[in-house]
């Protein structure tokens, strides 16, 4: 439909050009500059970055601990436990859904289940833990956060032309060196849980064997 009243026809034109210009301009904030020099594809790529800075953390912490506690490493970041299911307000429901994922894949069964009185008393073992681990877990929680940052600085200092210079980080995530793994004093508690964790495994995925072969 043809617009006869021209100001109604300019005032429509207006509008559009108006609304280009922002279109435009946001596209040229959001491709150029955004802050401290960093743009929004330095941006992207500092999202991929940090996802590696992440996952190098989780293997320097891996290492630092085995040498410290050896095996006992995996409830800090094994491949079934990990320090957070400690830190949640359920840990103990956390830890029965984190095992019966490994009982169904060790008994390569998905639908798997037991019965009430057995998760009950697995859960009940596993309840005697959580609280004295908690000031152990609490400063191993502060410990892997700056072993994070310090893996993020160490990308920024690597690569800054893809993320962005040191400068361009929160200044309370810049930490320059490797931080120091905290005392560990709670070792015959993460003993325990680690034997408890294994034995009710054992326990379990025989039972379920004994009732495939009858």
């Amino acid at each position: 439909m043809q617009i006869k009243d021209p100001d109604e026809k300019y005032k429509q034109i207006d509008d559009h050009a108006q609304k280009k210009a922002k279109s435009w301009l946001e596209g040229f904030v959001k491709e150029n500059i955004i802050v401290n020099g960093v743009t929004s594809k330095m941006m992207e790529s500092r999202g991929i970055a940090y996802k590696r800075a992440y996952r190098t953390a989780v293997k320097k912490a891996q290492e630092m601990l085995y040498h410290k506690i050896e095996y006992l490493y995996e409830i800090f970041h094994g491949e079934w436990l990990s320090y957070e299911i400690f830190m949640g307000s359920n840990p103990i429901e956390i830890l029965w859904e984190r095992f019966m994922k490994c009982v169904r894949k060790l008994t390569k069964d998905k639908n798997l289940s037991v019965d009430g009185e057995m998760k009950e008393k697995i859960c009940s073992n596993f309840a005697r833990y959580p609280s004295e681990l908690a000031k152990c877990i609490e400063g191993y929680n502060l410990f892997f956060h700056k072993l994070v940052y310090h893996m993020r600085y160490k990308e920024h200092m690597s690569i800054p032309e893809k993320i962005g210079p040191v400068s361009s980080m929160q200044k309370n995530e810049i930490i320059a060196d490797l931080p120091a793994l905290p005392h560990i004093s709670e070792i015959e508690a993460l003993d325990d849980i680690t034997n408890l964790w294994y034995f009710h495994l054992e326990g379990v995925v025989e039972l379920e064997v004994l009732k495939q072969s009858t």
